[in-house]
């Protein structure tokens, strides 16, 4: 725990994990600004401060953030063989896609985009969505949980089954199932 920034690589220098990972940034931000290659490890990203995922992460058996943090930043794809567990408030920017192959990508808070007209999120496996999300699309290959509202300016894809409790609003200029 360093209760600094702590900062993981830069746009030149990719880091390749050797070991399950856990970064502990205490109450200092988080920034992943190197590319990440997992090597089938897992990576656990902790900090009350803001978390940022600047640069590709590939590879991980699985990823979890700890939830202290107010806002966590996507800004770039996420891939792994397993789940991906979002537990802070989560705001991407672009077009996104998380992948996990035989897991289940997980939003336990909020879900937004950063406001601008780009801001399409692709889940490529299943997706477990606890908190409102908002975006300018989502689009999702396999199976959806939805216990929250979801609220796209263009469409939503849902290409497998989807759950939710009867009383989710879908809204967006269409939704697909």
């Amino acid at each position: 725990t360093t209760n600094t920034d702590m900062t993981l690589g830069d746009s030149g220098t990719g880091i390749t994990l050797a070991a399950d990972t856990i970064l502990n940034a205490g109450s200092g931000a988080l920034n992943i600004n190197g590319a990440v290659t997992g090597g089938g490890f897992s990576l656990a990203l902790n900090s009350t401060g803001t978390t940022t995922i600047g640069a590709a992460i590939t590879g991980l058996n699985t990823l979890t953030t700890d939830g202290a943090a107010n806002a966590m930043a996507i800004n770039a794809d996420v891939s792994s063989s397993q789940n991906q567990t979002y537990n802070d408030n989560v705001v991407f920017s672009g077009d996104i896609e998380l992948t996990s192959t035989s897991g289940i990508v997980k939003f336990a808070g909020t879900l937004s985009g950063d406001g601008g007209n780009n801001d399409n999120l692709t889940i490529t496996g299943n997706l477990d969505l606890d908190g409102a999300a908002t975006a300018t699309s989502l689009a999702v290959t396999g199976d959806s949980n939805l216990a929250a509202n979801v609220t796209t300016v263009n469409g939503q894809t849902y290409t497998g089954a989807v759950v939710t409790d009867g009383s989710r609003t879908l809204q967006g200029t269409t939704v697909n199932f």
